[in-house]
Parts: structure tokens; sequence; C-alpha cells
């Protein structure tokens, strides 16, 4: 039997309709698998890329932690050469990039974690002593003086080991009954960052304190290295001489320094201006000459990969190096 001319034309027509709606398909599969080997391969480009310049930020770390132990002497009082080392920044081309950094002093700064004391074994209550110079440090930075309280109460709060909320602090119901709820960590900060988490911290004020804060793996005390102290950071010398000394009267003490810095730290309290305040012997003890800790921060840029790296290295009595913390991305 003859086929139907017009249905075999037909059958041609949907043959061949069939054939190139196949062809479209495989065309945008074709580029869509071709759009992602593309993507896979600059994804692991730039993830090379980035582990390589974390090798590299971290070879530095490595690189400052041989210069400060190159520059300590153990037993010494004082540690010019490591004074020295500390205010030279450094920069060092490398294959693809560069790599710069900058020391910090670790010993200027408040240390957040000294808000809270250790009593009876593993309890840790606030410090009424270091809330009142954190109070006091607040309230210098332009703080209002009930704001600068409930700040440092709530922070000492945050860090002790009880549920009781100090007068103006904040405990777990404060932070529970929030929004979006959390608890207080009820330990030790690792990060000054945390402090954003603190009952009447903003952004703005976390900004405005951030540069005089620390957090150390101890709960004592910053011990301020008069030598390294920079004028900026008068109002961490004025919050720990105690209530009535401004800013202005630390930045006056800092100017009466020797050129070449303090060689014994009794000289320190030889100074009138230190006289005329007749220190007790515990506050004496804030203000030194040796640094147990080092700030390090570490830009690198390596094939259009730009790292930040932060570490803080501390130092031993015999001038051994421990990374206590390391953390990518810039300041907050």
């Amino acid at each position: 039997m003859a086929k139907d001319p017009g249905r075999v034309r037909t059958e041609r027509g949907a043959a061949l309709i069939s054939a190139m709606l196949i062809v479209s398909i495989m065309a945008v599969v074709s580029v869509s698998l071709l759009e992602t080997v593309r993507f896979a391969s600059r994804l692991s480009i730039n993830l090379e890329a980035r582990e390589q310049a974390q090798l590299y930020a971290v070879g530095a770390e490595e690189l400052a932690a041989g210069s400060v132990k190159a520059a300590w002497v153990p037993g010494q009082e004082r540690q010019p050469a490591l004074e020295a080392w500390i205010r030279r920044p450094f920069f060092f081309p490398i294959n693809g990039g560069s790599l710069q950094g900058e020391a910090r002093d670790g010993a200027n700064c408040f240390n957040l974690n000294s808000l809270a004391m250790t009593v009876e074994g593993a309890n840790r209550l606030s410090n009424p002593a270091m809330i009142a110079e954190f109070t006091r440090l607040l309230t210098l930075l332009g703080v209002p003086a009930s704001e600068a309280t409930a700040i440092a109460t709530a922070t000492a709060d945050w860090i002790d080991s009880d549920a009781v909320a100090g007068f103006s602090g904040a405990e777990d119901d404060y932070y529970g009954a929030l929004e979006i709820p959390y608890r207080t960590a009820g330990g030790p900060m690792a990060d000054p960052s945390e402090i954003k988490r603190i009952r009447g911290m903003t952004t703005a004020l976390y900004g405005q304190v951030r540069p005089f804060l620390c957090t150390r793996p101890t709960l004592d005390p910053s011990v301020l290295n008069i030598n390294t102290l920079k004028d900026w950071q008068a109002p961490l010398l004025a919050a720990v001489l105690g209530e009535g000394v401004e800013a202005v009267d630390a930045l006056r003490i800092l100017e009466e320094r020797p050129v070449s810095g303090f060689l014994e730290q009794s000289l320190i309290y030889e100074l009138p201006l230190i006289v005329d305040l007749d220190l007790d012997a515990l506050t004496k003890e804030r203000l030194g000459l040796r640094s147990r800790f080092v700030d390090l921060g570490v830009q690198v840029s390596y094939q259009g990969v730009f790292l930040d790296m932060i570490s803080s290295l501390q130092i031993s009595d015999t001038g051994d190096i421990t990374t206590v913390s390391r953390r990518y991305g810039s300041e907050e």
C-alpha cells in the first residue's frame, strides 16, 4: 500500500523539529557545562591563591616570632632591642604580590578578661577594682559615666561564672529575653570583638574603644610598658593611675620620659608627676618596662587575593614564643 505523500512530509517535519530541539538542548547543556567548568576553574585558582596567601602570612608570623626571640634577653628588666623592633613596620615583595605588616606592644591595652578574678578554685567573680578601671577608661574615651559603668559591669558579668548580674549589669535573663536570644560566655573572652554582644555596646562605640582593648589568656591586669606607650594611648595610663587623673595628665607624664626611655622601672616612680600621685604598691606594679605580648598585623597581596591576619604572640621568661591567637580578617 503506497504511503500518503502528505503524511510522509509531516513525519519528516516532525523528525526535523525533534532533531533541532535535541541539538538546541545539547547546546544549552554544553554552554552550561562550560560555564560550570570555567567557574570551578576560577574557584580552584582563587582557593589556591588564598591558601598560598595564608602560608605567606603564617610565614611572616614565624619570622616575627624569630625576631622577637632574637631580640629578647632573658632576665633583663628592659628589652631595648625588642622596643626598637616593634617600632619598625616591615615590607617584603613576594612572587605575585607583596607582604607587609606591623607589630604593636601587646602590653599597652586593657585586658578585658581582668574584669573577673578567680576565687575558691575555678570559680570566677567580678573584679570590682578592674570594673572601676574599665569604667574610668570608657569615660576618658568620652562615654557618659552611667553608660560606662553599665558596660563595664555587664562585661564582667559576661565573663564571671555566676548568674547574678552586678548593679546595672546583665546576665542570661537579659540576653535570653532578646528577639534573638543568646547566653553569656561564662568564661574568658577569646577576642575583643565579643564585647559587641554586651548590653549597651554599639557598633560606633566599639570602633571607638577597640584600639585600647585586648583579651589575654590570663585574668591578670595588663602591665603597661611606659617606654613603648604612645601618646594616643594616654587614656590607658590615666585609667591605671586612678580617679581624678585625666588623659592630659597622663600625656604630661609621657612627655617627661627620657628620650631613650627609662633604663630601670624604679626611675618611673621618681617623676615629679608620679610622686605627687602617691601611688600604692599595686598601682606601681602596673607600670613596667617589659612586655609579655606582641600583637602582629600582617597584610598579604597575592595574585589578586588580599588577606589580613592578626596574631598575638606571648613571650616567656626565657624568650620562647607561643602564638596564643590568630585571626584572619581585618580589625573590626
